[in-house]
């Protein structure tokens, strides 16, 4: 292995890299900051150089904004596993970026989480986005992973539709298509939105006088044994520990909610949800007690947290998918329809290397 230069990368770069030796032999002024910055000489290094663009492989996640909750480093504080992480630079701004984690023979983006797949910055056109992938294929295969999956989000979130059409140009199959189902958030009534079934539930809650609350920490114990008693069931998989669930609301208490619906001193409904971005909120968990099911009281909880939304400049309550690996819950998609959700498909992508 040879000494390679490398022009205009600053100590962040050499950090998120690891790179621990390296030599400064020049220092050039950048024009378009008129700053000097340092030419370096580097032994082992994991760039690579697209005209101004600089390809970053590392395994820790630097700091910095983000698209999403699912990319962000708190967020993947709580997950552990070895990770691969991809930045593509211009002019020391960040472009693109994407999260995988190391499972055997296989990566994957969006492990442990509704999904992952690339955070964009600065509008980065569809070419940037090519080169990023062929430069991580190219450096998976080179590292022997045979294969990668690629989660992305819903197809209403901005840049999934330039995610999927650049991940099949470069070989990627679409694996599972999901049906995610969402409320947009407007000025109408939650009420006038829904079926006539759906509303002669809500009002029958609303006349039984059940009361809506937005719930702290100490009610987490509560929430999650009904949300395991729900799921019991259904046969639905509770995919958090309690422990977990507990962890995720003390580490980001800004973004993780608990709404309550009870019927005097009883809960009967829980949510969990989270604020995935500025605009949208996600109901990774609903429940409901098994004696109330009848009466429906999910109906009245959603309402009342599409009113919170509103409230709270949100702009889309994401009730999430009614598949499970494409196989569509037809009395769940059903129920969500019934309550005026749009759907969007949400696809997994593979790619075998």
């Amino acid at each position: 292995m040879a000494w390679k230069v490398f022009t205009f990368l600053t100590p962040n770069h050499l950090k998120m890299a690891k790179i621990s030796e390296f030599k400064i032999i020049d220092r050039t002024r950048k024009a378009i900051r008129g700053s000097l910055m340092p030419k370096i000489l580097i032994w082992s290094c994991n760039f690579s150089v697209h005209g101004s663009m600089n390809f970053i492989v590392a395994e820790k996640i630097p700091e910095m904004p983000v698209g999403h909750l699912f990319n962000d480093p708190e967020f993947h504080a709580l997950k552990d596993g070895k990770r691969l992480v991809y930045t593509l630079e211009n002019n020391d701004e960040n472009r693109l970026q994407i999260i995988f984690y190391c499972l055997k023979n296989q990566v994957v983006s969006g492990y442990l989480a509704p999904f992952g797949s690339f955070d964009f910055f600065n509008d980065p056109n569809p070419g940037d986005l090519d080169f990023f992938i062929k430069e991580i294929t190219a450096d998976l295969l080179k590292r022997g992973f045979g294969k990668t999956t690629i989660k992305l989000p819903p197809a209403y979130f901005v840049h999934s539709s330039m995610s999927e059409q650049a991940l099949e140009k470069n070989g990627f199959r679409t694996a599972i298509v999901d049906l995610n189902q969402q409320l947009v958030i407007d000025s109408r009534p939650f009420g006038e939105r829904i079926v006539r079934k759906e509303r002669n539930k809500l009002n029958r809650a609303i006349d039984e006088g059940y009361e809506f609350i937005l719930l702290g920490s100490e009610n987490i114990p509560a929430v999650f044994q009904l949300i395991s008693e729900t799921h019991g069931r259904k046969n639905y998989p509770v995919t958090l520990s309690q422990q977990d669930f507990e962890l995720a609301f003390k580490r980001m208490p800004a973004n993780y909610r608990l709404f309550g619906l009870y019927d005097n001193e009883i809960l009967i409904a829980a949510v969990a949800s989270v604020k995935v971005t500025e605009d949208v909120m996600y109901n990774f968990y609903h429940a409901d007690l098994e004696r109330y099911r009848s009466r429906s009281p999910l109906v009245m909880l959603i309402g009342e947290i599409y009113q919170y939304c509103y409230k709270h400049d949100v702009e889309i309550l994401d009730l999430g998918i009614s598949s499970v690996n494409g196989i569509v819950n037809q009395g769940l998609y059903k129920f969500k329809e019934n309550l005026g959700c749009d759907v969007s498909k949400k696809k997994t992508m593979e790619l075998t290397l």
